[in-house]
């Protein structure tokens, strides 16, 4: 299994007033969130990245969970997500598109083993909320807004011990600061078809953002990005069956040859985006896409040992067909 609790142990060492006690209730399995928040590419880290500019990832999400300790209680952050926004036709039968830039969104698109216990099992979705509208998870300027978690829907073929079909899809509370900027807060769009005609690209420039450990060994406060190639799908499949893993159809790769950046703990369920930087338009989209999600790796920023991440392109349809199946039961 591609998991190592010694990384969730990391995270909760570093949580406040409560990083003892839990520590003790992390060891005994209690429950997912005290087990696996440091699960497979929970362990990466963004390694010598950047700070996130405003305007540059306001689609990034903190997921939090409240731990309890006898009277003792504490949220921690222990993975990332996406803001999405389905657009549906009238008759709410069909996602129409999935809309950038919509300042209250409504679902949060993250890795199936942040939600997913071993077991099979979910976390428990009264204790899980979402921080957006801020690159410091702190929320320290009281800008941003913590959403609660209304549903938790995995991919129904996620596999744990292979972490194939590694996505989930949040339903959450509506947003009560409709005044929240774009620039803070806002939707990041699923690839189209149109787009597979250039995102599957060797070496196509994508960002990877996330609050989890750097290369200082501790987690950031301030989202971070680093800047990263995607890797052909065949090459990086022969790198990783040399260590007995597999690459499945549904993956995708990215990262250097001789290592060094990279994401790690905590950073798991975050966003892999393409951004166009350039002041004049591109053949690819002007608009910023939601290229993977991160979800696991061997080690953080080694040589030969890319990061791996679901890719959203594989799974938009069955995105489209979760909102729809859902909300035309609930």
């Amino acid at each position: 299994m591609k998991t190592n609790i010694r990384r969730m142990r990391e995270i909760i060492a570093n949580a406040p007033i409560l990083s003892l006690v839990v520590l003790a209730i992390a060891t005994s399995s209690v429950s997912h969130a005290q087990t696996r928040v440091g699960v497979a590419r929970a362990s990466e880290r963004i390694i010598n990245g950047d700070p996130v500019l405003q305007g540059q990832g306001p689609w990034a999400a903190s997921l939090r969970y409240e731990i309890m300790a006898g009277d003792l209680e504490s949220v921690l952050h222990f993975c990332g997500g996406s803001f999405v926004s389905p657009m549906l036709d009238p008759a709410g039968e069909k996602v129409l598109d999935w809309i950038s830039d919509d300042p209250a969104p409504r679902w949060l698109v993250t890795a199936a083993h942040c939600v997913v216990n071993d077991d099979g099992t979910l976390l428990d979705v009264a204790r899980l909320s979402v921080l957006g509208g801020a690159r410091n998870r702190t929320n320290e300027d009281g800008r941003g807004e913590v959403q609660l978690v209304s549903a938790i829907l995995p991919h129904p073929d996620f596999n744990p011990e292979t972490l194939e079909h590694d996505i989930a899809l949040l339903q959450l509370s509506p947003s009560t600061n409709l005044t929240l900027e774009k620039v803070r807060r806002a939707s990041i769009r699923f690839p189209e078809p149109r787009d597979t005609i250039w995102l599957n690209e060797p070496y196509l420039s994508v960002y990877v953002q996330g609050w989890g450990l750097t290369e200082t060994g501790s987690d950031s406060i301030q989202l971070k990005e680093v800047q990263l190639p995607l890797v052909d799908h065949a090459f990086c499949k022969g790198i990783f069956a040399k260590h007995g893993e597999t690459i499945g159809d549904g993956m995708l790769c990215a990262g250097f040859v001789d290592g060094n950046f990279d994401s790690c703990q905590g950073d798991s369920g975050g966003p892999m985006v393409y951004r166009n930087e350039g002041p004049i338009a591109t053949p690819r989209s002007d608009s910023p896409v939601l290229i993977g999600i991160v979800s696991w790796g061997i080690g953080c920023g080694r040589n030969d040992l890319f990061g791996i991440y679901t890719a959203a392109s594989v799974y938009r349809t069955w995105a489209e067909r979760t909102v729809v199946g859902f909300l035309s039961s609930n």
